[in-house]
C-alpha cells in the first residue's frame, strides 16, 4: 500500500510535532512527532511496509498495534484530503 501527498500540502515540523497544511483549502492539523515522521516517509515515496517497520524498530511497539495506528492515521488523512492512496 502506497500513499502520496497532495501537491498543495506543506508539512511544517517543530520541536513537539508539526502542522500539516493544505494551501488550497487552508485546512490544517496539528500533528505529533510520529505523525511528522510518517508524513515525511510518505513524502519520500515510502510505502506502508517500510513505514511500519521503521516505527516498530524506532519505538519497539507491537506490530499489530503499529499497523492499526498507521492505518487509522492514513485513513484520517485520506478522509481530510491530505494524502491519497496510489
Amino acid at each position: 500500500m502506497n500513499y502520496k501527498l497532495k501537491k498543495s500540502i506543506i508539512i511544517s515540523p517543530h520541536e513537539e510535532g508539526g502542522i500539516i497544511l493544505d494551501t488550497d483549502t487552508g485546512m490544517y492539523h496539528e500533528i505529533n512527532i510520529t505523525a511528522v515522521k510518517i508524513l515525511k516517509h510518505i513524502e519520500n515515496g515510502r510505502g506502508f511496509d517500510f513505514i511500519l517497520n521503521k516505527l516498530i524498530e524506532e519505538y519497539e511497539v507491537d506490530k499489530k498495534k503499529a499497523e492499526t495506528s498507521i492505518q487509522d492515521f492514513t485513513k484520517n488523512l485520506i478522509k481530510n484530503g491530505f494524502i491519497e492512496e496510489v
